[in-house]
């Protein structure tokens, strides 16, 4: 093999035309998708060989632009990812053979792309070159342009190959020295840049094409960080620039970088930016906003407008609020409301409109810190009001769905929207205040007065004045506005109901549950309309999944008041429910309880046997034909216990209990509550109903466990009926025979789903997590947890033992020993050591099995269990730990070392280092001897591992006993060992990590 001037190997012609070939069937359309990967496969594999470096040119110079590219391709990748292969004493020779190749291809037909490719290429070589031997190649920019313009390129070409050198300098990591170096060949060229710019963008003769380069070469320099005095000197011709058709995007694209993320961004440069963009504005925004309106086309120069215009808010946001009212702020607000309020429905004629919401976010933040938002009555904050007043009318009218109709995608783009608008016109709200509502409930009467409801659009746009409502709810102050009572009328909640289109009924059933919690400081009056109104839509197919939804906040929000107005209206709804449909006959079950639970102590088992009952019987009817309709059966059974689980839910005293009733409650209050719910628990009715829940949830898990279907209801159903023992309601069961069930339906099939329920269930058996409701240890409880974790110890280890089997079922690691073993580990670990012989020793190796493993979570879980494990012994079982280091810890150490070296995702590095931690910090010497044996093993063969490493992370780690420190050692050693050491790569991810 010979090389090409000495740098590049040089391949015979049959090997070359190998490659060709190759590479046109591979991009040839003709070739099937198979044969398309195994030849991508192949041409990986050339890619990676060293002969590779001698089809660049070869590639290069054929007349196919796809091979042409390939070749391109093949020096940029050969550059970025096998530098090491190539002789560093070649490098200066390699950056000219290339800068002469690519001076070639500049004009001799070379396609485009092959060009550009290669240019990435040569500044993929600068950053090999440039921060390590600067003086190799000083100016290398200017070099390149030099060497270019010699061999014929054009200037398009050389601003093209300017704006890569940049594109590619912000994409690459540098260390903070090697940054430094390269960050200054930048600035020195700085100047060069930008008089190749002017020259492109103010010769008369120069194409749309370069023109079109040089801008986009500027933005790009300025992403990169262009220093501002050059960009100071450059605004003057941008701005020239945006009056011109040809140049007003690009140019509006580049003042935009500048706005965002320049050194004049963050409201630098008024004097210099805002103010000249200002008076451009005054001159012909208006003009490029009605040209686009008047061809009644989409047009790119408005957009660019618009864009520009949101760009100028986010630059200067207190400097445009605190000049209010000046006639240059006028013109630029004027602009932004128009592109808000652009002609035509949003997604049918224009998508302007979305573009400029974010402006009255932004500009009402600014106002709000204004010198004049102190002063109401200011003539400022009256041109405030003004002009919110307008975006309301504005934003209102273009909430209104489309009578056009609309694609599925549309649809969902258009709700988006409506959202977006909705956000705007909470910042109005906070300008406008109370007005605002009683104006938008003013045009909602105004409206439903209206004789005309067949008029196209009309319930279209009662819908949206009731959106507007509803999606200001969050700014409104509920406890001071008065204005919300006229919306629940009857006369209006009539007339809605009379609207043939149902979203305007969901929509208003959206507002009751938006304002749910207003209703309960007013006059029970208020509300009964709002219920009766949520009520009356439950039999409507159309709108039943709102109208449960908003009876449900209705009742959780307002159970008292609801209970003690309209407990008749919720009988009567129950024996109504065979007419609800059966996806709304849960959340309506929950409902009517969460009332029910409202009630004095001495009222409620009566209405509550009555609504839970029922469910019980069909439950335990559909039992008793299982044998003969096992299919019939099973479905009955899940319907009944989902219906179940939501009446527990809905018993539940609060929906954030911990946070408002135990914390509000005095010590006294709450006990008063638990000794109630106490008592009338024992109430032989309940007793009974709790009795006959435990024997239907113990018939399906005898019949139905292994069910999916059966399981997800079981879990729901569970979940729901136990809980903290300061949530004991009329129908929560005893979590211990609920867990024997459970452990049964594990060893049928085990599941992340009894896995999971197994995990809760033991942890509500600890007694030290409640001793003010549980002051001692339960004899049985804790019988019941040894009974349990063997259980499932066993079950998991002949699942899980099988080979091959933890990687197939990487669920169940995570859950068995991230979830269920180490809550077990965390509540009751005395009862782990108290398992028969060789369980704790089988269960502890497991774990150090699915720490072996290659996928994360699985590695995560395995060393929390451990952790755990080994934290709980040393504080519960001190006299288990030294025993437990001689058994397990070298094995522990030897998947830590290995995964932190290199098996291991580097993302787990922090886990184990935990792991690292807590051994050496309790068992220093085995530890460090371990260490010694595990790191200078013969399989611990790592080629970038050297023996100074390994003495150097033992070293850091018997240093630090700190857990942070031993992080830091072992993050520092697996850098080094996966050769990412001097990589800016592996530093940026380090401290993303940390």
């Amino acid at each position: 093999m010979s090389y090409q001037g000495n740098v590049l190997p040089v391949l015979s012609p049959d090997e070359v035309e190998h490659t060709v070939s190759l590479i046109q069937q591979l991009y040839s359309p003709s070739t099937d998708a198979e044969h398309q990967q195994s030849l991508a496969k192949d041409l990986v594999s050339i890619q990676k060989t060293q002969e590779a470096w001698g089809l660049i040119i070869p590639l290069v110079q054929h007349p196919d632009p796809t091979v042409e590219f390939v070749g391109a391709q093949i020096a940029q990748i050969k550059i970025s990812r096998d530098w090491e292969t190539f002789p560093v004493d070649q490098a200066i020779a390699l950056k000219n053979t290339l800068l002469d190749l690519a001076g070639r291809s500049c004009s001799n037909g070379t396609s485009r792309v092959a060009v550009r490719k290669l240019f990435v290429a040569i500044t993929n070589l600068a950053f090999r070159i440039v921060p390590q031997r600067h003086s190799e190649w000083p100016d290398w920019i200017l070099d390149c342009v030099t060497s270019l313009s010699g061999q014929g390129a054009t200037a398009e070409y050389i601003l093209a190959f300017l704006g890569i050198a940049a594109e590619e300098a912000l994409r690459t990591d540098f260390l903070a020295t090697e940054k430094m170096t390269f960050h200054q060949s930048l600035t020195d060229s700085v100047h060069l840049m930008l008089e190749a710019v002017k020259k492109s963008c103010t010769d008369p003769t120069t194409s749309e094409s370069e023109m079109e380069t040089a801008l986009n070469c500027l933005q790009l320099w300025v992403e990169w960080g262009v220093p501002v005095d050059d960009l100071t000197d450059s605004i003057p011709f941008l701005i020239t620039l945006l009056s011109s058709r040809e140049t007003f995007i690009p140019a509006s694209d580049v003042l935009q970088e500048i706005l965002y993320a320049s050194p004049l961004s963050d409201g630098k440069g008024s004097k210099t930016l805002t103010e000249p963009l200002l008076q451009w504005l005054e001159t012909l925004g208006e003009s490029i906003l009605n040209e686009a309106i008047e061809s009644g086309t989409p047009d790119d120069n408005a957009h660019s407008l618009c864009k520009l215009l949101i760009a100028m808010e986010e630059h200067s946001p207190d400097w445009l609020a605190a000049r209010l009212g000046e006639p240059r702020i006028t013109c630029f607000l004027n602009l932004v409301l128009a592109f808000t309020n652009y002609p035509g429905v949003y997604l049918i004629d224009e998508e302007e409109s979305a573009t400029a919401l974010p402006f009255w976010y932004l500009f009402q933040e600014s106002l709000s810190v204004s010198a004049f938002a102190d002063s109401p009555l200011s003539p400022q904050w009256e041109m405030a009001k003004s002009l919110y007043t307008q975006v309301v009318v504005v934003l209102r009218k273009k909430a209104a769905w489309p009578t056009e109709h609309l694609m599925k995608d549309q649809v969902e783009k258009f709700r988006s929207y409506r959202r977006d608008v909705g956000d705007a016109l909470m910042n109005a709200y906070y300008v406008l205040r109370e007005p605002m509502m009683g104006g938008l409930i003013d045009l909602l009467y105004e409206e439903l007065q209206q004789e005309n409801h067949d008029t196209p659009g009309y319930w279209e746009d009662v819908e949206a004045t009731l959106h507007v409502i509803k999606s200001i709810q969050e700014a409104v102050s509920v406890e001071e506005q008065e204005q919300l009572a006229r919306l629940w009328s009857q006369d209006v909640l009539d007339r809605i109901c009379a609207s043939p289109d149902p979203r305007v009924r969901q929509t208003m059933l959206g507002v009751i549950s938006a304002y749910s919690t207003w209703f309960s400081q007013k006059n029970p009056s208020t509300i009964m309309a709002a219920t009766l109104f949520v009520l009356n839509s439950l039999n409507v197919s159309s709108v039943s999944f709102q109208a449960a939804n908003a009876l449900k906040v209705l009742c959780d929000n307002n159970r008292v008041v609801l209970a003690q107005n309209s407990l008749s209206w919720f009988s009567d709804l129950y024996g109504e429910l065979d007419t609800i449909q059966d996806t709304e006959k849960g959340t309506v079950l929950q409902s009517i309880t969460s009332v029910i639970q409202a009630l004095p102590v001495e009222q409620v088992v009566e209405p509550a046997g009555q609504v839970v009952s029922p469910l019980v019987t069909k439950l335990s009817e559909a039992l008793s034909i299982a044998s003969q309709y096992p299919d019939v059966a099973r479905l009955v059974c899940i319907n009944q216990l989902r219906y179940i689980a939501a009446c527990a839910k809905g018993f539940t005293s609060s929906q954030d209990l911990l946070t408002n009733d135990l914390l509000s409650a005095t010590e006294e209050e709450e006990a008063r509550r638990r000794e109630s719910m106490h008592t009338v628990r024992q109430d032989p009715r309940l007793i009974q109903l709790r009795a006959n829940i435990q024997d239907g949830i113990s018939g399906c898990f005898t019949l139905w466990s292994s069910n999916a279907d059966m399981a997800s209801a079981l879990s729901e159903l569970l979940r729901a009926m136990t809980g903290l023992p300061s949530e004991e309601t009329l129908i929560s069961l005893d979590p211990g025979p609920l867990l024997v069930l459970v452990c049964g339906a594990a060893e049928r099939q085990l599941s992340a789903t009894w896995l999971s329920l197994a995990q809760i269930l033991i942890t509500q058996l600890d007694p030290k997590k409640f001793l003010w409701i549980r002051p001692s240890a339960d004899p049985e409880a804790l019988a019941l947890v040894r009974e349990a974790t063997l259980s499932l110890l066993n079950t998991a280890v002949q699942v899980l033992g099988q080979p091959g089997a933890m990687e197939a079922n990487t669920d169940l690691v995570q859950d068995f020993f991230g979830s269920c073993m180490n809550a077990i580990a965390m509540h009751f670990i005395e009862e782990m050591y108290k398992l028969p012989p060789g369980a704790v020793n089988s269960l502890v190796c497991a774990a150090i099995s699915a720490m072996a493993l290659p996928e994360r979570y699985c590695i995560v879980s395995g060393v929390r269990f451990l952790h755990t494990f080994i934290d709980q012994t040393l504080r519960v079982c001190p006299d288990n730990a030294v025993l437990l280091n001689q058994v397990h810890g070298f094995a522990m150490l030897h998947v830590i070392l290995h995964g932190i070296a290199f098996r291991a995702p580097r993302s787990t590095i922090p886990n184990l280092s935990d792991l690292l931690a807590i051994l050496s910090s309790k068992f220093f010497e085995d530890t460090q001897a371990s260490m010694r044996v595990i790191l200078f093993a013969d399989d611990f063969s790592y080629p970038k591992g050297t023996d100074k490493a390994k003495k150097a992370f033992i070293k850091a780690v018997a240093r630090h006993r700190r857990v942070k420190k031993v992080k830091e050692a072992a993050n520092d050693f697996a850098l080094v060992v996966r050769g990412l050491e001097a990589s800016g790569f592996g530093y940026a991810s380090s401290a993303a990590q940390a």
